[in-house]
């Protein structure tokens, strides 16, 4: 019986097979591509350049190299087959926007080694008094205050994981044993959906705000941003928060062990350090500076890397140079900077103008209803395959902007919608690294996670639709 279950698994094709068949079918694809005939309205080029993006998207979909190794693969590629010069493909490296999110990384740094990220999580859960459905709401809220301080949807997750450990530690034996579930999804799942709600909720965000303005000539500011995405982000947290207590109930009521708990670890945090200050007057100066864009004039990412100078001055100085190095993930640059060469690849191979006239023929007939569900379903069902929100977003975003341009509704409008969508990584483990991350610690099974998730993927397509239609007109993002 043995032998036979043997042999019918060495019949199977393991997944790295179909990934290997995948690869040589884009690898096919690409050297083909210079000998393809060329459409009406297409460069020489384009297949080239089409070529080249479905093989980068494909190696991050597959995971067969690592993100950034495909990023620098792609920048090689497009001068390899003619279709950009290298120096076209590699100056995205000098986009300003490529300096913000290091700053933005630097600054995510700056709060993790000066514990202020500590310090508003256990304030925020003091309040709760140990009532346990406040603390799951706390645990939300903590991870949404978060956003403004750390661009990045795993270091949020990180932060919050040992907080809520001591949350289930503190809790479980008089809240009962969905206390650990609850707390768990709050910080798996928060993080996530909070990406989307500010420009720089994830380096993700960051980089389709600057697309916008490279593609489609439309700037976003920080404050118009928030306006747009924060009311829908605000109201898919609360439907987490009622969906926790709805399917896995806790003991209603205050707890003493709880309250004790949070009151002790703020107070080995001691009195506010004046590094703590420094970054906290640093943080209220950066947000003042972006929501006030308006009157002077400068830069998201200009005010970004003025404040992050600070960081470094005598004085001020609130981490060493060699220690930011350490922390700052560098291949995020080298992804967004392969996603802008992307981007310029399809304009200097005519691919904009032959997708557009594609989308005129086949997208303006649709109605504007039925174009937004469409995006929504196709792109949060290939967000599956992808453990790398920001590979998803940089492969994604220029094909999704590129079409919507050509269509006949807004395509800022339609833009934010796909970038709504991008959100959608909720229903399996690999699709984050910090669901594995939780996952793994066993307090919930994947069928618990799937059913969440699809709670929560169904909440962000019905609001995102009632935002889209109803509220972004009344704040001047138009439908058409």
């Amino acid at each position: 019986m043995s032998s036979q279950l043997d042999a019918d698994n060495m019949k199977k094709p393991s997944k790295a097979t179909y990934k290997y068949v995948v690869l040589g079918v884009l690898l096919l694809f690409l050297f083909a591509s210079p000998f393809l005939p060329v459409p009406e309205s297409m460069e020489l080029r384009g297949w080239s350049a089409l070529a080249v993006v479905t093989l980068g998207i494909g190696l991050w979909f597959t995971h067969l190299l690592p993100p950034a190794v495909t990023a620098m693969l792609l920048i090689v590629l497009f001068p390899l087959f003619g279709v950009l010069t290298f120096e076209q493909s590699a100056e995205s490296l000098g986009k300003e926007v490529i300096w913000l999110i290091i700053a933005m990384l630097m600054m995510g740094a700056a709060v993790e080694r000066t514990g202020l990220d500590k310090r508003i999580a256990f304030t925020i859960l003091t309040l709760t008094k140990g009532n346990i459905r406040l603390v799951l709401l706390a645990l939300i809220f903590v991870g949404f205050v978060l956003t403004f301080f750390l661009p990045n949807a795993i270091g949020r997750v990180v932060v919050l994981l040992p907080i809520a450990l001591g949350v289930v530690q503190s809790l479980a034996g008089t809240g009962g044993p969905n206390v650990g579930k609850a707390s768990m999804f709050a910080i798996t799942y928060t993080p996530i959906i909070c990406s989307v709600a500010l420009i720089t909720g994830a380096t993700g965000s960051v980089y389709a705000a600057s697309l916008f303005e490279t593609m489609l000539g439309f700037e976003w500011r920080y404050l118009y941003w928030m306006a747009v995405m924060l009311p829908s982000t605000l109201a898919i947290l609360l439907i987490l928060w009622l969906a926790l207590l709805w399917l896995f109930p806790v003991k209603a009521g205050k707890h003493a062990q709880g309250e004790a708990y949070f009151k002790q670890e703020k107070e080995k945090l001691g009195p506010m350090s004046f590094q703590e200050k420094t970054l906290l007057i640093l943080y209220v100066l950066l947000i003042t500076l972006w929501t006030t864009q308006s009157v002077h004039q400068l830069s998201i990412s200009f005010s970004a890397v003025l404040i992050v100078i600070a960081l470094y001055i005598p004085g001020i100085q609130l981490m060493e140079w060699k220690e930011a190095v350490a922390k700052v993930d560098w291949s995020i640059p080298l992804l967004f900077s392969a996603g802008f060469s992307m981007a310029e690849a399809f304009e200097a191979g005519g691919v904009v103008q032959w997708s557009s006239s594609l989308a005129s023929a086949h997208l303006n007939g649709l109605p504007a209803f039925t174009l937004a569900v469409s995006l929504l379903l196709v792109v949060a069902a290939i967000r599956i395959g992808f453990t790398n929100l920001t590979a998803m977003i940089a492969s994604l975003m220029p094909v999704a902007l590129t079409f919507a341009a050509g269509s006949n509704v807004n395509p800022v409008w339609l833009g934010m919608i796909c970038l709504a969508a991008c959100s959608t990584g909720f229903l399996f483990p690999s699709q984050s690294v910090g669901t594995m991350m939780t996952y793994a610690l066993g307090y919930y099974t994947s069928q618990e996670l799937l059913k969440v998730g699809a709670i929560l993927t169904l909440s962000v397509i019905v609001i995102t639709l009632l935002a889209a239609f109803l509220y972004w007109p009344l704040i001047g993002l138009p439908v058409h």
